[in-house]
């Protein structure tokens, strides 16, 4: 048995590509009317327009690699989890079931809305995140999971947050 994801494209993944196509296409709107070419030395001489070139594409950098960490390709099968990068599919990370504890979902909020997302948690760090925000198959997936599901963790949004940077999910385990 072998679940794979399937993209949500009127979802996350449709954002963020959308975000990602729409600058992206600035690069060549913006630029020629500002008698910029970002492939001459001389672009690169001016201070201001340096500048503006690295914010712009430090802005684009961030974009794809939130494409990147977020819309993983999912592949579940009996023996552990692979996720492969969208961009770069040579790129995979593969693990069995038993590095990881346990799981459990968590309602992840917004200003605007909210998403269930499902945490694979070892040794009280979150390890993995998977919402139904990007993946239109999530119960499916859900339902793959073979580590201990613990149900829902109700933690706050800021606790939310500093779990992904990698903090310990509770203060006390």
């Amino acid at each position: 048995m072998k679940i794979r994801s399937r993209y949500k494209y009127f979802g996350g993944v449709g954002i963020i590509l959308g975000i990602n196509i729409y600058v992206a296409s600035k690069l060549w709107t913006i630029f020629p009317k500002a008698n910029i070419d970002p492939f001459t030395l001389e672009s690169w001489q001016n201070e201001a327009v340096r500048i503006a070139m690295l914010v712009f594409f430090a802005i684009h950098g961030l974009l794809i690699w939130l494409f990147i960490s977020q819309c993983k390709i999912i592949i579940i099968s009996n023996e552990g989890i692979t996720f492969i990068n969208p961009v770069l599919p040579f790129i995979r990370t593969t693990r069995i079931w038993s590095d990881y504890d346990y799981f459990q979902t968590v309602q992840e909020r917004s200003m605007w809305a909210g998403a269930e997302a499902l945490w694979l948690i070892k040794d009280n760090i979150l390890k993995e995140r998977i919402s139904c925000f990007y993946y239109t198959n999530f119960s499916e997936i859900k339902d793959g999971i073979k580590t201990e599901n613990r149900g829902e963790l109700s933690i706050s949004e800021y606790r939310q947050l500093l779990s992904l940077w990698g903090f310990k999910i509770k203060k006390r385990d």
